[in-house]
């Protein structure tokens, strides 16, 4: 099913198949919108050394073919320490930007493990538990996991507030904060919302746009995704439009203010 759904979006994919553990199966419980229950069925374990070496193999071919690299780590045991190594090596070489995300809502996870990355979008409860700090405001915290990963950017995301990022600036220690409001406050289904902005930074800034311009165009695709129940792919005439639309309406609120 995978396979055949990629292929209609014309993504080239290079498998590693894993005979040792079920494909991960997760299902939501709901009524109406909201969500009672999740049951997920899955093993958590590192890949073999076998395995491993195969991963390391395919990104060594596509390496010196591509602008960014994303991980996505779940906990689950795919995201090896020595495969982050690897991606790391891999990154300095060809000069690939690396972008990150850990999960730690119902697994562990450790933000901090991914460690000179362009950019990171944590949770604020993923930072919380990386740096062990209950209390510090979201400004320290942000440039705290900044300094503690030497990460160039955080996208420090908040739920039904937004997300904040942190840019630190390539000539000295000043770090540029800018806080992006939800695009959509009332959203049917919240799954997907941070890979939709994890994958949309990606994209975007490997294609020349900056922090701001990419944290614009993730914050529309997320508004997008949280519209939809269920983790639906966003189109890219969706997002165009969007964006029209997103545009418009500041421009209004410009006219307006003036």
């Amino acid at each position: 099913f995978v396979k055949t759904e990629l292929k209609k979006e014309n993504i080239n994919t290079k498998w590693v198949i894993d005979d040792a553990r079920p494909t991960t199966f997760k299902i939501r419980y709901m009524v109406g919108a909201q969500k009672i229950l999740r049951v997920s069925r899955l093993k958590e374990h590192h890949l073999d050394k076998k395995m491993e070496q195969d991963v390391i193999e395919s990104l060594n071919f596509l390496a010196q073919g591509i602008d960014g690299i994303v991980v996505s780590d779940f906990g689950y045991g795919v995201i090896t320490p020595k495969i982050l190594e690897h991606i790391l090596f891999l990154g300095k070489k060809y000069k690939i930007k690396l972008f990150g995300d850990v999960q730690s809502s119902s697994q562990i996870g450790n933000v901090c493990k991914l460690n000179g990355y362009y950019c990171l979008t944590p949770t604020e409860k993923e930072v919380r538990i990386a740096l062990n700090d209950k209390y510090s405001g979201l400004e320290l915290l942000g440039t705290n996991l900044l300094k503690k990963t030497n990460s160039q950017n955080i996208v420090l995301t908040l739920g039904a507030d937004g997300f904040i990022t942190f840019a630190k600036s390539l000539k000295d220690d000043f770090i540029k904060t800018q806080h992006f409001p939800a695009i959509n406050p009332n959203p049917i289904d919240i799954v997907g919302a941070g890979d939709a902005l994890l994958t949309s930074l990606a994209v975007s800034t490997c294609a020349g746009a900056n922090l701001m311009e990419a944290s614009v165009i993730g914050a529309v695709l997320a508004g997008i995704a949280i519209s939809k129940m269920g983790n639906i792919p966003v189109k890219l005439d969706e997002l165009k439009r969007e964006l029209d639309n997103y545009f418009i309406f500041n421009e209004k609120l410009a006219s307006v203010g003036t």
